[in-house]
């Protein structure tokens, strides 16, 4: 059998799962996109290893795996990750947050910086690549799983340990005095009603712990801003993304004692990150 065949009797099977299975096929091949084209008559045995784990990641497809999980990476700001059933897809929306974070300390490579939440480890690992920052980057997570993968990400993207520094936390590290400059997160934001709501291949497969952010989805937030303040020198940023519906969470931020509050929208103006300065 020849993998131009291979493609369509399975795209036959599951017309509605085109991209997964184009995907699949070139990631067990090894094929970029111009390859799958024109590299499509090479003859593949029906017993060969690659084969057989064409069919497993397919077979994943038709029970409603996410592409990303199934292949074990997905790309961000231009760059590839791995990620699992333990941590979430990222989103293009996230970078929003992590352009504000790197315009801000592009001018500011002195700041000790604190992430709540980082999941996969994506956005100070992205931070690092793109600005040469003079003290490490603390980064918090309450999941173990989580932060395996993260380190993981780390070796892969040649982070040394100092530089980026994982610790399990719920939200800020136990047992520390330290301030700090400027604190970001993407945390779960999303309430229980708009969670039952959202696609079946995210319920059913990425983790609720990092999608919830409890009865209202606003619950988390508001701890990280409250916390915040005390943890943050004068003059501090804090940076928070949130969900379309949650941009009067600025009014939390100047209650406490944030100045220059702001709501970043994205690129279809929908409110994405909040942001504001301790004063």
């Amino acid at each position: 059998m020849i993998l131009r065949q291979i493609y369509q009797k399975n795209l036959k099977k599951y017309p509605q799962n085109q991209i997964e299975i184009k995907e699949i096929i070139k990631e067990v091949f090894d094929l970029n996109e111009l390859q799958f084209w024109t590299r499509n008559t090479q003859s593949i045995k029906s017993d060969s290893s690659k084969y057989r784990k064409l069919l497993r990641m397919i077979q994943k497809v038709k029970i409603g795996v996410p592409l990303d999980y199934i292949l074990g990476y997905k790309y961000f700001n231009g760059e590839k990750f791995l990620i699992n059933k333990n941590v979430l897809i990222p989103r293009e929306d996230t970078e929003i947050l992590l352009n504000k974070v790197i315009d801000i300390l592009k001018t500011n490579i002195s700041f000790k910086v604190l992430e709540i939440g980082t999941g996969s480890g994506i956005l100070p690992i992205s931070i690092l690549k793109s600005v040469k920052l003079t003290n490490p980057i603390e980064a918090c997570d309450i999941s173990k799983k989580a932060l395996y993968l993260a380190k993981k990400n780390r070796k892969k993207h040649k982070i040394s340990k100092e530089k980026l520094i994982f610790k399990q936390c719920d939200l800020f590290p136990k047992k520390n005095k330290d301030v700090y400059d400027l604190i970001f997160s993407n945390p779960p934001y999303i309430s229980e009603d708009d969670y039952w709501s959202l696609d079946n291949k995210i319920i059913n497969y990425e983790p609720r712990q990092a999608l919830c952010g409890g009865k209202r989805g606003d619950e988390i937030i508001k701890r990280i801003i409250k916390e915040s303040f005390h943890k943050l020198r004068i003059g501090g940023h804090l940076l928070i993304e949130i969900a379309y519906n949650q941009q009067y969470l600025i009014n939390e931020l100047k209650k406490i004692g944030f100045t220059h509050t702001k709501c970043h929208l994205d690129n279809n103006s929908i409110p994405r990150v909040i942001s504001g300065i301790k004063k």
